[in-house]
């Protein structure tokens, strides 16, 4: 650190732990050092890894917006170019690793060779999409304003604006033409996490195994009981990191009480550390505790992946594309998250939720969660429709009804426990619990691979169906 550039009340806090012995240690986190430390940091790489897969999870799309519908043009050269931007990556990869450089450095440098003249001129020629590495790349400027940059390998090359994008963070000194490093921000962090794991080896090394004294014999204990009592409190303590000693007069014994005992309170430094990087990169505190998380709660944190990190990145990659190459394609580049699973709403909740509310028709509720319409009068009942003799003069019986459901379900490749899932919900609906409009919905969205000509023997069985006062 330049000592210039240290304040005075850093300068003094400095000295006063200099006076009392402690030794203090900034590291200077250059790009180099940024380097060295994703090779070497297991916690960095963890986090800056899974973001970045997240990110090639994402697809894009190519078209425009017309009256707020997207459309879709998949052969436009655009498109084309990105997904195949040279040939040693997919664009899968190429998004990774983007994610991995902006996430790390702070920012992106995107090169690219363009056509001069003709049709194709301003169009990226296909094949020439490359990563600059962030650590060779220096940025001409004049008055603070970028007009070109320098890859410094074994023959100096300047790049011009128009065949490179910068995909800059955010950088409080206007100076510097570069996007600020996260790594630089969180370099205090991860000299604490280093220092924590030294001491921990360290400890580790200088302490052998913790091991119990006690008397050879278990008569000079005045039963079994006692001496059992005996060893159990000693392990006890010893669980606490107590030392003590103790003194006997009869014949002794040395018994290995296990490995040391860790250093709690620098485990509990490493997570707090942790929790704090995880949010620098805008990720849950929690996602690497394993023991603290429920499964909704993981579910939730694979989410915030996407809409804190990924997402936002690959959002900011393709505006700046964009800017440079929609007057050119006459189309534009965008994300495509239908695929993630973890994005996805959760339709059986919704479901749920619309047939206890009792005012949604099942035609509602299907198109509520993606599904089309159905041709069929009932499915556009209430259920206050329904209950006010909708459907009247059904023969069979419960008894009739449920077995015809599991005779026709034990075809399909449900197992024991979805056909009963199943059978009660038929049951719910033969007894009034649940409205025969919202049924079918239910249905599809609880067990999607069921065969539609199933589910509609299963909802045609219900509409000519009525229990009788003894069944219900």
């Amino acid at each position: 650190m330049d000592i210039n550039r240290i304040s005075n009340t850093e300068l003094t806090r400095l000295i006063g732990q200099m006076m009392q012995g402690w030794t203090v240690s900034w590291t200077n986190y250059d790009r180099e050092t940024i380097v060295t430390t994703l090779k070497t940091n297991t916690y960095v790489y963890s986090i800056l890894s899974k973001i970045a897969r997240a990110a090639r999870n994402i697809n894009i799309l190519c078209g425009n917006y017309v009256d707020d519908t997207f459309i879709e043009s998949p052969n436009n050269p655009y498109l084309t170019a990105i997904n195949r931007p040279n040939a040693f990556m997919s664009r899968s990869e190429f998004i990774e690793w983007a994610t991995m450089q902006y996430m790390s450095f702070g920012e992106a440098f995107i090169a690219y060779e363009i056509y001069e003249a003709g049709n194709n001129r301003g169009q990226i020629i296909p094949g020439t999409i490359q990563l600059s590495p962030p650590n060779i790349t220096d940025i001409e400027q004049k008055n603070y304003i970028p007009t070109g940059y320098l890859i410094n390998g074994d023959v100096t090359r300047k790049m011009p604006l128009d065949k490179m994008v910068h995909l800059k963070g955010f950088n409080p000194d206007y100076t510097d033409m570069h996007g600020l490093p996260y790594l630089k921000v969180a370099g205090i962090l991860v000299d604490k996490l280093e220092a924590a794991n030294e001491t921990e080896t360290k400890t580790f090394q200088n302490s052998g195994p913790a091991h119990l004294v006690s008397p050879k014999d278990v008569d000079s204990f005045s039963d079994r009981t006692v001496f059992d009592n005996f060893i159990d409190r000693v392990r006890n303590v010893f669980k606490k990191n107590a030392k003590g000693v103790a003194g006997i007069n009869v014949p002794m014994e040395v018994m290995n009480l296990g490995s040391t005992p860790t250093d709690l309170g620098t485990i509990e430094s490493q997570k707090n550390t942790i929790k704090v990087l995880l949010t620098l990169w805008g990720l849950d505190p929690g996602m690497f505790d394993t023991d603290a998380s429920t499964y909704n709660n993981k579910q939730m944190m694979e989410q915030t992946v996407y809409t804190e990190a990924a997402i936002p990145f690959v959002e900011k990659m393709l505006e700046k594309l964009n800017d440079k190459f929609e007057p050119y394609y006459k189309a534009k580049l965008v994300i495509d998250t239908s695929a993630i699973e973890a994005l996805q709403p959760n339709y059986k909740e919704k479901v749920e939720w619309m047939t206890i509310a009792g005012k949604f028709t099942g035609n509602e509720i299907r198109e509520a969660t993606g599904y089309t319409k159905i041709d069929d009068p009932i499915m556009d009942m209430t259920d206050d429709q329904i209950m006010n003799g909708a459907t009247v003069g059904f023969e069979n019986t419960n008894e009739e009804m449920i077995s015809s459901v599991a005779g026709d379900v034990q075809q399909t490749a449900l197992n024991g426990a979805q056909i009963a899932s199943l059978l009660e919900i038929v049951t719910s609906v033969s007894t009034g619990m649940i409205p025969l409009s919202s049924a079918r919905a239910v249905i599809e969205a609880s067990f999607p691979t069921l065969p539609k000509q199933v589910i509609d023997k299963i909802i045609n069985g219900l509409t000519n169906f009525k229990p009788t006062e003894s069944e219900a």
